[in-house]
């Protein structure tokens, strides 16, 4: 069986605390771009989405995130991020994913992720105290 190689790694971070009191998609700041050398190869990405929370003004408040190409979105990996059923604050940590993407280019690809709170008036809150987020973007063979 052919095994699949890594062809090259990218890694960003990303270290500004940043809120979102809405429940429109918003940047959490987190993005990196790799430049695939085949259009057949695959881009497996790994983002460690650091210093997640909601804050305290809401019973049914918390957070979503999702991983985004460009402007196409490839997966929700948080819809209820924090949710405690009362209005208390909670700190919810590191919310990650891994995801093997095709991107069927060999043109300078963004990945990125965004963040929303579920409830208006709500805040939802990455990288938190500035702690540092993080993404990792490996073009591998198929």
């Amino acid at each position: 069986a052919a095994t699949s190689k890594v062809v090259q790694i990218v890694n960003a971070t990303y270290a500004t605390e940043t809120t979102n009191s809405t429940t429109t998609y918003a940047d959490t700041g987190l993005t990196a771009t790799i430049t695939p050398t085949s259009a057949s190869n695959k881009v497996l990405v790994y983002v460690f989405q650091n210093g997640v929370a909601k804050t305290s003004s809401s019973v049914s408040s918390a957070v979503g995130i999702k991983l985004m190409r460009a402007s196409t979105d490839i997966l929700t990996f948080s819809n209820q991020s924090g949710y405690t059923a009362s209005a208390v604050a909670n700190n919810v940590g590191t919310v990650g994913c891994g995801y093997l993407d095709s991107p069927a280019t060999t043109s300078a690809t963004i990945y990125k992720t965004q963040f929303k709170q579920n409830i208006a008036a709500s805040a939802a809150v990455v990288q938190e105290y500035n702690i540092s987020s993080s993404i990792v973007l490996m073009e591998v063979t198929p």
